[in-house]
């Protein structure tokens, strides 16, 4: 597990998208929506970017809002 600093905007969370046909087949050029749960709590969206990688791999770039609360993203 990485740990993570309270309220800072250093935490990148990778994420991969698959076709839903195959759940295999990466997917390029999509428009990502993220929504987080802190500590366990109700989710609510990101408010970081989500950018491209290459060959389906996205990045959030979380926040200082997305990080102000202890405890696991």
């Amino acid at each position: 597990m990485r740990v993570r600093q309270q309220s800072t905007a250093t935490y990148h969370v990778p994420l991969y998208m698959v076709s839903s046909t195959d759940h295999i087949t990466p997917q390029t050029g999509k428009t990502v929506s993220v929504t987080l749960s802190k500590n366990s709590a109700a989710f609510g969206a990101a408010a970081g970017a989500v950018t491209e990688v290459s060959s389906g791999v996205y990045k959030l770039a979380a926040n200082a809002t997305d990080t102000d609360t202890l405890g696991s993203l």
